[in-house]
């Protein structure tokens, strides 16, 4: 870039805040002269000249000066260090030692001289970056890392290419690849979708033997502003600087037409790099005309019924004493430019600010990586889609002088703000697992053309599943993404305890709760039998339920606390150790055995074992199965108690056989329960034959098979209770 700038910007790039009024000798004008015309090894062979022979400080300060200027930052610091007395030196040689060694890395001698310049200049808007220079530096070393992919485009030649700007599916850029028609820049174009595209001239119409680069183009199209160097001289290719103005032409079918000048300033100072707003009410631009921060600033002017009003400055927070240059408004509407007097990481570094409701603008921002370099980089321009784009550099490894880059984004890089869904109040201890890449203080680095799936966490509130896509254009990229997390609903277990005869409540029962098969609490119920357990996330439980008198029951119901359901509900009804056949109600409870009848010399009624056998008889019927799981169950759930299983035969058939019968009947109920894992010290077998009926169906009395069925009956009665 460096030997393009006085024709790009066509002003003298005065040694960066110096005088050189008080100079009277001639070959410290001639240095002058050289410095102006940027001819910097001129003018450090003739500053050299001068010091050898007496030590001049103004000289000095330029010499430094100029070695910043050819990016020499070691022989800069130097230069500046054999300063002895800095009293009645402007701060800003100061802050330009401090940049020097941050850009020779010597960042903590540049601390000092930054600490000093800010003595002075407390109020200066950079101050925050000054203050802690070294970290600050390595900040813009590594706030992209792994963002972004930039590379080469095709068409850079050994000479310099820069300034590139969209048009359709082109890209417009300035180049001096026709050197044997002169050393002057023209308008090129080449395909930007093309990997192997190569250059052609853009608008032979629009090149002359004048320098014209940094093209844009209206929203339509059909109007062209760029930058051109005035006419007015004849020897275009001698020392004096040649300032510039801007240009602009109309499309006419396959030509541009109308071209003319757009009177922005005194022809005795340059206006470049055009940028004009969507609706075409707005050019900014960069100027040297008098009147601004120094050096080159940014300017913008209004388009008027008559034509393009005064310029006006951005101000401050934009420009400085150095140069500020290549303004462009991306999609994202912030404002890109270059700059060499916002702190950087050397020469012209690529700059961002915000417009803010009160319409100033924020302060610049240096990009960082890998966008700036230790070069000039400079020309930064986003495409439509905001992902993509192109700048130029210096750095390198390039193909030429200048080169331009093309980018695209890889990654979205988002901060994540976690808040509660009801009161908005912000949450300090949320956790995130992803897949994605997470970065410190919550930041999500989000693929571009992909997703990252997210499960939040925090204490006292519910898992969050939330989703961010790259290409979703609903996410606010420069702000922080909410996560709102549900204060935590509580899976509460609610149920009843009832007596199983009766329905009547049971306070007092117990509700063992279960976890993975281990013990993990309990809840007792109320006078009106009821209870209520608020039970933990993520996890399943079991139950079961017991009380004094009462057959302990395991329930068979599983309950997950890893759904939507918040609210369960459990019942409970327990069938009493002792049977009591005259226990009023609706009838026994779903799994409760249902009385017998007192027979014989019983007390208390059994509890009827609804299996029956067909006439004469041991084998077990098939539908007799699922009761003999629900006894066995009943004796898992009570290892504590013994039990008789009685058998019972009706009246037909001899006395002796029966009784065998209901003894073998009895003994095959035992044997199976036995082999069920039940411990057989527990169980009694009893047959009672025919000896016990339940009805008049006694011997010589004909009753129908259904009632000698009900007499053909198998019967358990607790015997007692370890």
């Amino acid at each position: 870039m460096r030997k393009h700038v006085h024709h790009l910007i066509a002003i003298a790039a005065i040694c960066l805040w110096a005088s050189a009024s008080y100079a009277q000798d001639a070959k410290i004008r001639r240095a002058e002269e050289a410095f102006k015309l940027l001819r910097y090894k001129e003018a450090i062979q003739l500053y050299e000249e001068v010091l050898a022979k007496k030590e001049d400080l103004q000289v000095r300060l330029s010499l430094a000066l100029a070695y910043r200027k050819l990016q020499d930052y070691e022989r800069a610091a130097a230069t500046f260090s054999k300063i002895k007395d800095w009293s009645n030196i402007s701060p800003d040689y100061m802050l330009q030692y401090g940049c020097v060694l941050v850009r020779s890395e010597s960042c903590e001698d540049a601390q000092s001289w930054f600490d000093a310049y800010l003595a002075r200049n407390p109020h200066d808007s950079r101050a925050p970056m000054f203050r802690n220079a070294c970290a600050a530096m390595q900040q813009l070393m590594v706030c992209n890392e792994g963002l972004y992919e930039v590379f080469p485009m095709p068409f850079n030649t050994e000479q310099s290419e820069m300034a590139p700007m969209i048009y359709g599916n082109q890209l417009v850029f300035a180049s001096d690849r026709n050197a044997e028609q002169g050393p002057f820049l023209d308008l090129f174009s080449a395909d930007r979708f093309d990997s192997t595209a190569q250059a052609q001239v853009f608008a032979p119409e629009l090149n002359t033997r004048l320098h014209e680069a940094t093209a844009f183009f209206n929203s339509s199209g059909n109007q062209v502003f760029f930058t051109r160097s005035r006419a007015g001289n004849k020897n275009l290719t001698d020392s004096r600087i040649v300032h510039l103005e801007i240009m602009t032409a109309q499309k006419s079918g396959d030509q541009w037409t109308d071209v003319q000048a757009i009177p922005l300033t005194d022809p005795a100072y340059s206006a470049a790099h055009p940028f004009l707003t969507a609706n075409g009410r707005r050019l900014y631009f960069s100027s040297d005309m008098p009147g601004g921060f120094g050096g080159k600033d940014l300017y913008y002017s209004e388009k008027t019924s008559i034509g393009w009003g005064m310029p006006i400055n951005l101000g401050p927070e934009i420009n400085t004493r150095g140069d500020e240059i290549f303004p462009f408004i991306g999609p994202d509407n912030r404002l890109y430019f270059s700059s060499d007097g916002h702190p950087g990481l050397g020469g012209q570094d690529i700059m961002v600010s915000t417009l803010q409701p009160s319409g100033n603008w924020t302060n610049g921002e240096n990009i960082g990586t890998p966008f700036n370099s230790q070069y000039d980089d400079f020309s930064f321009i986003l495409a439509p889609d905001g992902l993509t784009g192109y700048f130029a550099s210096s750095r390198p490894g390039g193909a030429g002088r200048d080169d331009i880059y093309g980018f695209k984004l890889l990654y979205r890089q988002l901060s994540l703000a976690f808040q509660n869904s009801v009161t908005g109040e912000a949450i300090e201890e949320a956790s995130v697992k992803t897949r994605c890449d997470m970065l410190p203080n919550h930041s999500l680095r989000v693929p571009v053309y992909a997703c990252c799936n997210l499960t939040v966490s925090a204490p006292g509130y519910d898992d969050a599943a939330v989703e961010i896509c790259g290409e979703d254009t609903r996410v606010d990229y420069s702000r922080p993404y909410p996560v709102a997390l549900q204060p935590e609903r509580k899976y509460t277990l609610r149920g009843t305890a009832t007596d199983g005869y009766t329905g009547a409540p049971l306070s007092n029962a117990v509700v063992l709760i279960f976890e993975a098969g281990n013990y993990f609490n309990s809840v007792v119920s109320g006078a009106d039998g009821a209870f209520m357990y608020e039970l933990p996330k993520n996890k399943c439980y079991t139950f079961k339920v017991e009380k004094g008198d009462y057959f302990s029951r395991s329930l068979a119901d599983t309950i997950c606390t890893t759904g939507k359901t918040f609210d369960f509900s459990l019942q409970s009804a327990l069938q009493p150790f002792r049977a009591n056949s005259s226990r009023t109600g609706s009838g026994p409870a779903k799994g409760v055995f249902i009385p017998g009848i007192p027979t014989g010399d019983d007390r208390e009624a059994p509890f009827v074992l609804q299996i029956y056998y067909d006439l004469h008889s041991t084998r077990f019927r098939d539908d007799n199965l699922p009761e003999m799981e629900r006894l066995l169950r009943l004796l898992q759930d009570n290892p504590n108690i013994s039990v008789e299983i009685s058998s019972h035969t009706d009246t037909r058939g001899e006395a002796d056989f029966n009784l065998r019968l209901s003894q073998k009947r009895a003994e095959l109920v035992v044997e199976w329960l036995i082999a069920k894992g039940i411990d057989g010290r527990r169980l009694m077998a009893k047959g009672y034959g025919e000896a016990r009926p339940v009805n008049q169906c006694l011997d010589g009395v004909t009753c129908p098979e259904a009632e000698h069925q009900l007499n053909r009956r198998t019967e358990f009665r607790v015997l007692g209770n370890r």
